[in-house]
């Protein structure tokens, strides 16, 4: 039978259509839609029953219009959090691991070797730790010692104290130290910012910012982590720091740790330090504006002299810079008052410097008043930062209130009479020449040792000549031996000198190998003339053996 397809029959196909696959998946779409909108409002009603859910609503809503990349974080948090509790445990039941027997395990624990909890000392490590001097009773000028090395010596002349101004032994200093322990007890433990501050230790910041003429200053329970901690605190990653290169260990560990932009300049070198600056200045003019500091010290300790601080002074202002000086070894041992390198240029033609000019001051108590602990002085904002900005002074216990009492006796002391800064420097004067004369006389003056120090530093260095070079002088290491030589057959002979220790490994700059005396104003002239006597007698000894 046909089919006839007519017209009318074309037409009305084409006016009824049939579903399509597109109809279909776009009906399925509104589907799942609707249903996951039935879905959400069925959790918005039971979310809003819940305690607190109006808080957390508008937290969310809240946080997303201030700032919808937090919203986006917290969000990628959330499905972590939830990835994290829901994903299964790590197990160590893992059937592809190889499996030992008894015999197998036996065998690897007998060959394992465990690795030392600490290194193995070294050469120069062990003639360090072998050659520390146990001193019995109270330090003072003449101490009662014994070393491995040399023996038992009763009387021996102590050229190795930095007591300089001899206040270890003062009744009046010590009678205050007694009077602070009965009434405080012996230590504050706590930091400055919680309970560890007391009236005394204000009081002696007080006193410090008077004696260095500053508007503040603040106190550090160690005198070491003074300069580790007070340059991470001003500068940072970026800021520019242009560096003396003969700085102590305690500045060049904060130099490190602020992980600043650094640049050295050759030791007490000016013209060095004018290139330097202009070259990082020039080498930074595009960069973003940051904090840009010359740092250095007053009397160096790995050199023995003074600071050229008018120039430094001039160069800072010329190429603004800040400047941060440490005077942990100047301080009350320079200057006719005590007042360090700052007053002794005041002194010799610079009567225009102040201590308004010098953004940072740090100091030592521990060698200047024979107590512990530093300080920075400085104007009143730099001190306020460092009471919230510094890591020894935030995370640290404060000074035991005694030695901030001793200190404070002591500023009085010099501020009353300046007697002890005055037989320093006499007794720095004559025994620097006459133990001049008497190395020359000996014939080793120049040719065996020569001096490093400057005429008017009490803390002396001698270091071996250049052309003093024995088959034996081959290393580091044989150069600290026989300076360590020297001060034993010095100890034997009853005077008591050292070399001038440091640890290598934490040094940038590597350093020569010195011997160390440090005269006090507790000296008698004859003791000092002695004790020349007996160095350049040992000298002399050591180069013709």
């Amino acid at each position: 039978m046909e089919t006839v397809v007519t017209t009318a029959t074309i037409a009305a196909a084409a006016v009824s259509p049939s579903p399509t696959p597109f109809t279909t998946q776009h009906l399925a779409g509104e589907q799942i839609l609707s249903k996951l909108h039935a879905i959400a409002s069925s959790a918005a009603y039971w979310g809003e029953k819940l305690p607190g859910s109006a808080v957390v609503k508008r937290y969310i809503v809240s946080s997303h219009q201030n700032d919808p990349v937090r919203t986006i974080f917290e969000l990628l948090f959330f499905l972590f959090a939830v990835r994290y509790f829901v994903a299964s445990r790590y197990s160590t039941s893992n059937p592809h691991h190889v499996k030992f027997t008894e015999a197998d395990i036996d065998e690897l624990v007998a060959e394992w070797e465990p690795e030392p909890l600490v290194p193995k000392t070294t050469v120069l490590e062990e003639l360090d730790i072998g050659s520390i001097p146990l001193i019995h009773g109270e330090s003072g000028p003449v101490v009662d010692v014994e070393s491995a090395r040399v023996g038992h010596v009763k009387r021996a002349t102590n050229l190795a104290s930095t007591d300089f101004l001899g206040w270890a032994r003062d009744p009046v200093i010590k009678e205050r130290a007694v009077q602070i322990i009965r009434e405080y007890g012996v230590g504050s433990c706590g930091p400055p910012g919680f309970y560890g501050n007391q009236d005394i230790h204000v009081k002696c910041e007080r006193d410090l910012a008077r004696f260095c003429n500053s508007e503040s200053a603040i106190l550090y329970a160690q005198a070491f982590n003074t300069m580790s901690s007070v340059i991470p605190s001003f500068m940072k990653r970026g800021d520019i720091v242009i560096a003396d290169d003969r700085v102590a260990t305690s500045t060049q560990k904060g130099l490190q740790v602020s992980r600043v932009t650094l640049r050295w300049y050759k030791h007490n070198d000016m013209e060095d330090l004018a290139r330097v600056l202009a070259k990082t200045n020039h080498e930074f003019r595009k960069a973003p504006l940051t904090k840009r500091f010359i740092v250095t010290e007053g009397l160096f300790e790995n050199t023995g002299d003074l600071c050229n601080l008018p120039e430094i002074i001039k160069l800072k202002y010329q190429f603004k810079y800040r400047l941060l000086l440490d005077e942990s070894l100047s301080f009350g041992l320079v200057g006719s008052t005590g007042r360090g390198v700052l007053e002794h240029f005041q002194e010799n033609g610079h009567p225009e410097l102040s201590r308004q000019q010098i953004e940072l001051t740090a100091g030592s108590m521990a060698i200047a008043f024979s107590s512990a602990g530093g300080f920075v002085a400085g104007s009143d904002a730099a001190v306020e930062h460092q009471r919230i900005g510094s890591n020894a002074v935030t995370f640290s216990a404060s000074m035991p209130g005694y030695l901030a009492a001793a200190s404070s006796q002591a500023i009085e002391r010099l501020e009353e009479d300046n007697s002890r800064v005055v037989k320093l420097r006499e007794n720095t004067t004559h025994f620097r020449t006459f133990l001049e004369k008497q190395l020359q006389a000996a014939r080793v003056l120049g040719s065996v040792v020569e001096f490093v120090s400057s005429p008017q530093s009490p803390h002396i260095l001698i270091k071996l000549s250049d052309d003093f070079r024995p088959e034996t002088l081959t290393s580091f290491v044989a150069a600290e031996e026989l300076l360590q030589q020297i001060v034993d057959l010095c100890l034997a002979e009853g005077v008591l000198i050292t070399r001038h220790k440091r640890v290598p490994t934490h040094e940038i700059i590597a350093l020569e190998s010195m011997l160390r005396i440090e005269v006090s104003a507790s000296l008698s002239t004859q003791q000092l003339d002695e004790s020349a006597s007996i160095i350049a007698g040992v000298v002399k000894s050591i180069s013709s053996a």
